[in-house]
């Protein structure tokens, strides 16, 4: 009898939420001529990867209030930060674990000598990411990895989510960068069919009254006799 009543349980086919978080590479190609100082020599540049979750701060930002203030500048937005060197030259593969809502990349070089807007560089991470790698781990697969692409050449950085011009992917080795399209959309739930209203029955005409027959006319009376 256990036996029939376990047979006759429904199966959970729901699956845990994919605890894993999602994760980009970040190539850095820096150039001989890097950071260029006031003999022409290069030196190492010390950069700083922001994740955020959104991109409201970054048109107020400057690279003195930045370096003097840090994520303060960023405000509710900043989630983390790794700091790193970059020597020239080289190249340099970073893989970063994503904070929970991060949707972009804020990359901040130190130079020497800033040139207009090329001190920082900015990546928005694809929307689908998560999806796609947790689907992947689910067929235990190698999860796809979207990359960022960063160059430093002179007193600039370049880069975000396309390789800037004369970047050396093949330098790389075999690194694979996915292209990751938007997250799909839940589809709402259809509510049930509704019933259509099932129609009254219609009433039976009442029968209609006989016609009453007509009234026997009164007898006429005597006339009186006349007096005498």
């Amino acid at each position: 009898m256990v036996l029939e009543l376990a047979a006759c349980r429904p199966k959970d086919d729901s699956t845990p939420p994919c605890e894993e978080p999602p994760r980009v590479q970040v190539l850095l190609q820096t150039s001989d001529r890097a950071n260029v100082g006031e003999n022409g020599q290069s030196w190492p540049t010390k950069l700083v990867v922001y994740q955020l979750t959104g991109t409201s701060r970054l048109d107020q930002l400057d690279p003195e209030t930045l370096k003097e203030e840090g994520e303060k500048a960023l405000g509710d937005e900043f989630a983390d930060k790794r700091e790193m060197t970059a020597f020239p030259p080289s190249r340099e593969k970073i893989e970063l674990q994503l904070k929970p809502k991060v949707s972009h990349l804020l990359v901040v070089a130190e130079f020497r000598e800033v040139l207009g807007s090329a001190w920082y560089a900015t990546y928005t991470v694809p929307t689908g990411t998560k999806d796609a790698q947790c689907s992947a781990l689910a067929k235990e697969e190698d999860p796809p990895l979207p990359c960022m692409y960063l160059a430093i050449d002179g007193s600039e950085l370049l880069g975000g989510a396309r390789p800037p011009a004369g970047f050396q992917l093949p330098e790389f080795g075999a690194v694979v960068c996915a292209a990751i399209g938007p997250a799909k959309k839940k589809k709402k739930a259809k509510p049930p069919p509704t019933l259509p209203d099932v129609p009254s029955t219609p009433k039976t005409p009442e029968a209609p009254s006989a016609p009453s027959g007509p009234s026997a006319p009164s007898q006429p009376t005597a006339p009186k006799a006349p007096g005498r």
